[in-house]
């Protein structure tokens, strides 16, 4: 469950969103969509790509703040070592979704995740000092 800090600004976000599928006609898949997916690109931010130092088990290190606006999160280890993400910043050693090299990254859309890419997530690796990548879409504006 979001803190209750946040919980406010994803029920906004929620309402943009809902505003935002209602003025770009969509009701369903992207067949149904008016707008061009050109025309799009002027609501969203350049997305962004972010390495972040993992620090061991038991301190979770935060990976990215909180966003009502984020609308995608991609969470990828590229380095030899497991580690473990999750929204909960105290949680206990191997708890939470395991990233390890060779496996695919996490990623998170507002339309198939709800608020889960627009969470404060945290990431711990069993061994420190190596790094993850966090990839992260933001919207600009809503389309009204």
């Amino acid at each position: 469950m979001p803190s209750p800090e946040i919980q406010p600004a994803i029920a906004t976000a929620l309402r943009q969103y809902a505003a935002f599928l209602k003025a770009t006609g969509r009701t369903g898949g992207s067949s149904f969509n008016k707008m061009a997916p050109w025309d799009e690109l002027a609501y969203f931010f350049t997305p962004t790509q972010t390495e972040v130092l993992i620090q061991p088990a038991p301190n979770p290190t935060p990976i990215c703040l909180a966003n009502p606006n984020r609308v995608a999160l991609m969470i990828a280890n590229f380095g030899n070592n497991v580690c473990q993400v999750g929204i909960n910043g105290d949680m206990p050693a191997n708890v939470g979704i395991n990233l390890s090299n060779g496996t695919l990254p996490l990623i998170l859309n507002f339309k198939d995740h709800g608020p889960l890419p627009q969470l404060q997530w945290f990431a711990m690796g069993g061994v420190g000092g190596f790094t993850i990548s966090v990839f992260e879409v933001v919207l600009r504006e809503w389309p009204y």
